[in-house]
């Protein structure tokens, strides 16, 4: 039963931290992009719902 409760100093190694780190600014960057297309061309249209609804989508991309 200790040997559940002890702190593993290293429980991933320093390159996996590293690449985890790296895809996720990737995927925050496309988010960030996919965000401006949606909302510019929902702007396009006029349309106050389609504005909406993409920005929802959109910033919930990033969460």
């Amino acid at each position: 039963m200790t040997e559940l409760l002890e702190d593993d100093d290293e429980a991933y190694p320093v390159k996996e931290e590293v690449s985890n780190a790296i895809t996720s600014v990737i995927g925050a960057l496309l988010a960030i992009v996919g965000l401006y297309f949606l909302v510019t061309r929902a702007t396009s249209t006029g349309d106050v719902t389609k504005i909406v609804t993409c920005t929802i989508f959109g910033l919930s991309l990033l969460i």
